[in-house]
């Protein structure tokens, strides 16, 4: 038995050996087929796991992640300062062509930028978050046999939605942060160096006993009530104070651990003052310079720190200080800036000097280095609904900002796939990627994403994206598009991204409804917006963070009709408020209670056409001036002569349109309580190539404006207790205003009253053709309608909303297509047209 045993196992012994062998085979061959993807430990873990996602789908093979180990197979990053980087987030790319590939930058963001980048260049697309809008390429190979280096077009390519994602009570796995944060790397969002605020309020804080030893060192007391004032200016005209304050400020790049980066780094703190006004008054000569306004005393102690960096790092110019220009300090001061100071400005809000353009110009003049901070559709302004600043404009301002010299823009904007990230899409492929075409690029978005339904989806994102007016007739509008691209639709992945389209119209519609009186109190009007805000959460379709502390704020502003609502609001605000420790907060409720469920959904979608079926179907139509010339030619002519007056309380503006290259001549006054009234005229045409920017001083004067052909847009800042008039000679060209501009401007008659009647004041406005029906927004029903034939029409009230206002309409025969209409109001009321362009002319009968 033992000798048999013997020869059994010698038999066998082969079989053995093979099986072995066959085993190490499959062992080798599995561990050729798995890839690396070797980042350096400080790499976001997040980003990581998201790239391992993409190229295994891309790939079909397993990758596998390890941190700082240099792999044989995959993607190796790594940190470099070695080698030809234009900037920080430069990224060299080095490509074998079978199965290697090699990234280095001098930073992490510049690593990030650059893996991305290679994706989007092999065809990735990411156009929205979520995966049913990511496209992602098979058969590609991955390991592209290059050296090449990519850097982003512009340095600062930024956005955050107002408001933030809060605290994380209701985001608990911070999975609707994260998956934007995903969204934003992969499409190259993103900053080089990082640009901190207002540092005035830390230096208050933490310097507060010494500045109370030197009370000379600020402008108005540190303690109130024996308490710091964060809000406490420097004493700018002393220079011990400004000495103390700069060497506080630079404290980073003086500390004895400062790790020095190389010369193309930019390493920035900031020296902006604590928020607020109470600076100091009057002018002084500190060190030789002359500080006459408040811009100068910011700016010299920015210089002064620029200087002692320059002193310190005389090899290194991208160590320095940023700071803002707006509010007191918005204007470039009168002496020249340090090279090392960069000036983020704010040119479209929060300043009184210029219009936006000449606002830039002014400043490409003066810094060498400045970036941007916008406001573009945040919650706060347009509750994540269509319209409203358009995409045209967006883009327009973008590349206008950068040919001016701007190195990027950082934008105050919204969450919301569909209010925004359509346009931040379009926008960061400029801005990263440097591509200009941007209107190719939102066709190609619209086909990839919505196949064979994309005809109306176009039609419908126009309406969303392209148009300034977004009503009920819209509404009703997109609503139809939506049903059609359904039914062309044959896909199924392009079927979940149409639905969540209905989503969003679901909620534009609550949003519409809420803002009528007619639909109840304010709880039974603006809860089912917020239910849906909740309902929306984790789809990210609109900024729902932010739409619930809206709503929530609503409450809490809002008194009731009486004490028992005015108590009910301010529970309702704790109920409803995503920071709120109230236990039985309602977005705390079940599921089934504190979200609509699908069926409801559907439902309320289907709902919608009900609701709105008095509405006509409309589509606003942008004509321009040129196309509707010849229906104001028939009875017109232009207006000979604007007369109007205003001051510093609200920026006056006006439009022309010009057939040919003309003049305007201003001749103006200046009063008021300024010592020394000044007022700024700024303006530029449509694309941007003609920009104004006129400073007028003295009790009198005269300048000229040289017109382009076609549309131009002018703006009158007055400077502080500065009231003007102006006459301006139109010499032939077209006056029109867009809104109308009650309130902003008081307009001059022939005898030198203030007037609302059509010799001074802009009352015609056109009704294009093949509209049946004009909407229209007044307060108390001030406005006065004139048919082309001068009968006065009636109107029929629509709804009531909040303030006075009320939604009006009156019909339009098709014999009165086409054509000017009038219109005057009784008062000093607010009045817009809502489904027409709200555009109002100044015109001359003939």
């Amino acid at each position: 038995m033992a000798k048999l045993a013997k020869q059994s196992k010698r038999k066998h012994l082969p079989d053995f050996l093979m099986c072995l062998s066959f085993c190490l085979l499959l062992i080798k061959t599995d561990a050729q087929n798995v890839f690396s993807f070797s980042s350096p430990t400080d790499f976001p873990a997040e980003a990581a796991a998201d790239l391992k996602y993409l190229l295994q789908k891309s790939s079909g093979q397993n990758w596998e992640l390890v941190s700082g180990q240099n792999i044989q197979r995959g993607f190796i990053l790594s940190v470099s300062t070695t080698g030809s980087f234009k900037t920080g987030e430069s990224c060299i790319i080095t490509g074998n062509g079978k199965d290697l590939l090699q990234f280095q930058s001098p930073t992490i963001n510049g690593l990030i930028f650059g893996v991305y980048r290679h994706l989007r260049d092999l065809g990735f697309k990411f156009y929205l978050p979520d995966e049913i809008y990511t496209i992602i390429p098979t058969g590609t190979n991955l390991f592209v046999k290059q050296t090449k280096t990519v850097t982003p077009h512009l340095r600062i390519r930024e956005f955050f939605g107002t408001g933030g994602f809060g605290s994380g009570k209701t985001d608990i796995d911070r999975s609707v942060q994260r998956d934007w944060q995903i969204w934003k790397w992969r499409n190259g969002f993103g900053s080089e160096f990082p640009l901190a605020g207002h540092v005035g309020e830390t230096f208050n804080l933490n310097n507060a006993a010494t500045l109370e030893k030197n009370p000379g060192w600020t402008a108005t007391p540190i303690k109130q009530n024996g308490q710091v004032s964060i809000n406490t200016k420097l004493n700018y005209f002393n220079a011990a104070a400004v000495d103390f304050f700069t060497n506080w400020t630079i404290k980073k790049f003086t500390d004895k651990n400062y790790k020095l980066q190389p010369a193309f780094i930019r390493d920035m703190v900031s020296v902006e003052p604590a928020d607020g006004g109470d600076y100091m008054t009057g002018t002084a000569t500190v060190n030789g310079v002359k500080l006459n306004t408040v811009s100068d005393q910011v700016f010299y102690a920015a210089n002064i720190a620029a200087e002692k960096l320059e002193k310190k790092f005389p090899n290194n110019p991208g160590i320095g200080v940023n700071l803002y220009a707006y509010s007191q300090h918005a204007d470039v001061p009168s002496f020249p800036l340090h090279p090392r100071v960069f000036v983020q400005i704010i040119p479209y809000q929060f300043q009184n000097i210029a219009f936006g353009p000449a606002f830039i110009k002014r400043w490409s003049e003066k810094a060498k280095r400045f970036g941007l901070y916008d406001y573009y559709k945040y919650p706060d302004s347009h509750n994540d609904q269509p319209s409203g600043y358009t995409l045209d404009e967006l883009m327009a301002r973008a590349l206008h900002a950068a040919k001016a010299g701007s190195e990027g823009t950082t934008y105050e904007t919204s969450y919301s796939k569909f209010s925004t990230a359509v346009q931040l899409w379009v926008l960061v492929r400029y801005m990263a990627d440097s591509n200009s075409k941007w209107e190719l690029q939102y066709n190609k978005l619209i086909t990839d994403l919505y196949g064979g339904a994309a005809a109306p989806v176009k039609k419908l994102f126009d309406l969303f994206y392209r148009q300034s007016q977004f009503n009920a007739g819209q509404l009703k509008t997109s609503i139809n598009l939506v049903n059609e691209a359904d039914r062309l639709n044959k896909d199924a992945l392009v079927k979940k991204r149409i639905d969540e389209l209905k989503l969003y119209l679901t909620y534009v519609s609550l949003y519409q409804e809420s803002q009528n009186l007619k639909n109840g109190t304010l709880e039974q009007r603006t809860m089912p917006v917020f239910k849906m805000a909740w309902t929306l959460y984790e789809k990210k379709i609109i900024h729902s963070y932010r739409i619930m502390q809206l709503v929530s704020y609503g409450f809490l502003n809002t008194p009731g009709a009486n004490a028992a609502a005015t108590q009910r609001h301010q529970q309702l605000h704790l109920l409803t408020f995503p920071e709120t420790d109230e236990a039985k907060a309602l977005w705390r409720e079940p599921v089934s209670v504190s979200q609509y469920s699908e069926k409801e959904l559907n439902a309320m979608f289907t709902s919608i056409e009900k609701n709105i079926a008095g509405h006509s179907e409309t589509s606003i139509s942008n004509a321009e001036p040129s196309i509707i010339l010849n229906s104001i030619k028939q009875s017109f002519k232009p207006a000979q002569q604007l007369h109007v007056q205003g001051d510093n309380y609200a920026r006056g503006y006006f439009t022309i349109y010009s057939e040919k290259q003309t003049t305007l001549t201003v001749n103006y006054e200046l009063s008021g309580g300024n010592a020394e009234p000044s007022a700024t005229v700024s303006g530029t045409n449509v694309d941007y190539s003609n920009v104004l920017d006129k400073k007028i001083t003295g009790k009198t004067g005269s300048f000229t404006i040289s017109l382009s052909p076609g549309q131009s847009y002018y703006f009158i800042n007055a400077a502080d207790k500065t009231t003007y008039r102006m006459k301006i000679d139109l010499n032939g060209a077209w006056l029109f205003y867009e809104p109308a501009p009650r309130g902003i401007m008081a307009f001059i008659n022939k005898t030198g009253k203030f007037s609302y009647e059509p010799d001074a004041y802009p009352c015609y406005f056109y009704v294009p053709q093949n509209t049946t029906e004009v909407k229209f927004k007044v307060q108390v029903n001030a406005l006065a309608i004139y048919s082309p034939d001068g009968r006065k029409v009636n109107t029929t009230l629509l709804e009531k909303q909040d303030g006075g206002f009320e939604i009006r309409s009156f019909k339009v025969d098709p014999g009165e297509q086409g054509k000017i209409w009038k219109a005057v109001v009784s008062g000093n009321y607010n009045y817009q047209m809502l489904n027409i362009p709200d555009r109002w002319f100044l015109l001359q009968p003939k």
